[in-house]
C-alpha cells in the first residue's frame, strides 16, 4: 500500500514538472507542446509547414482524421528516441498517435522538409484504421524521400508481406528498426519502380474502401499477390548498388 502511493506522489510530481516544462501551442489540426528552451517562433514556422503537408495528404487520401494530434517539441534528438520507443530517428518521428520532433535542423533544409512530409503522411494515414502499419510506414519514406535512408536490407531474405509485418512489430534494439526500415525503404522503392506512385497511393483507397490488404495491392497494381510477392522479394535481394 505504501510502495503505491510513494509511486502515486511520484506520477502527480512528474506531472506537474512537465506541466511547468512544457509550453502550449495549436494549430487547426496539432496540438504543439515544446520546451522552454525552444523558441516559439520555430514552432510556429514549422506548425505552418506541418499544417500544408498535412493538407495535401489528407486531399490526397481524402481522410479527415479526427481531433489534434499532439506534437513534442524537445531541444534534444534523445527525447525523440526515448519518447517514441523508435531509436533511430534524430529528426521527428509519428509514433502511437503522437509526433515527436527535435529543434537544431533548419526549417528550409532538406531533412526537415522531409522530415514533414514523412510524418504529416504517417499522421494522415493513421485514419485509414484497415491499414497495416508498416505499410503506413513504407508510404511515408517515400514522401518524405527517405526511401534509401537507412541504406539496403543487411538481411533481405523474404517470402512474404507477413514476414515484413512480422519483423516490424517485433524490432525493438537500434540495429533491428535500422534493418527493418530499410526493408521498407527498399519496399516502397519496388512499388514506385515497378508500378508508379499512382498506383502506390491507390493502394490506400482500395484498403479505405474495405478491401483486404491482398486484394487492396491486387486491385491497385493489377497483379496477383504471387506475382508481386516473387517480384519484391527478388527486388529485396538486389537493391541498386
Amino acid at each position: 500500500m505504501r510502495q503505491r502511493i510513494i509511486i502515486a506522489l511520484g506520477a502527480i510530481l512528474l506531472l506537474g514538472m512537465q506541466s511547468q516544462y512544457l509550453q502550449t501551442y495549436t494549430t487547426s489540426y496539432f496540438r504543439f507542446k515544446y520546451e522552454k528552451s525552444v523558441s516559439p517562433k520555430e514552432v510556429s514556422a514549422f506548425g505552418n509547414m506541418l499544417e500544408t503537408a498535412h493538407a495535401k495528404y489528407k486531399k490526397m487520401f481524402a481522410v479527415t482524421p479526427s481531433g489534434r494530434v499532439d506534437v513534442m517539441y524537445y531541444s534534444s534528438p534523445q527525447f525523440i528516441k526515448r519518447e517514441s520507443k523508435i531509436p533511430i530517428f534524430d529528426d521527428g518521428v509519428f509514433a502511437r498517435g503522437k509526433i515527436y520532433v527535435a529543434t537544431g535542423y533548419p526549417l528550409e533544409g532538406a531533412k526537415m522538409q522531409g522530415m514533414t512530409s514523412r510524418v504529416a503522411a504517417r499522421c494522415v494515414l493513421s485514419a485509414i484504421k484497415s491499414c497495416p502499419l508498416w505499410l503506413a510506414e513504407c508510404y511515408s519514406l517515400h514522401a518524405g524521400n527517405e526511401v534509401w535512408r537507412f541504406g539496403a536490407p543487411v538481411r533481405p531474405s523474404m517470402l512474404s508481406f507477413a514476414d515484413l509485418a512480422e519483423d516490424y512489430s517485433r524490432a525493438e534494439t537500434s540495429d533491428e528498426f535500422r534493418e527493418v526500415y530499410a526493408k521498407l525503404g527498399a519496399t516502397a522503392a519496388f512499388f514506385v519502380d515497378r508500378y508508379g506512385e499512382t498506383k502506390f497511393q491507390a493502394v490506400f483507397a482500395q484498403l479505405k474502401s474495405g478491401k483486404s490488404f491482398e486484394e487492396a495491392l491486387e486491385g491497385a497494381f493489377g497483379e496477383k499477390i504471387e506475382v508481386i510477392e516473387k517480384a519484391w522479394t527478388k527486388a529485396l535481394a538486389s537493391p541498386p548498388k
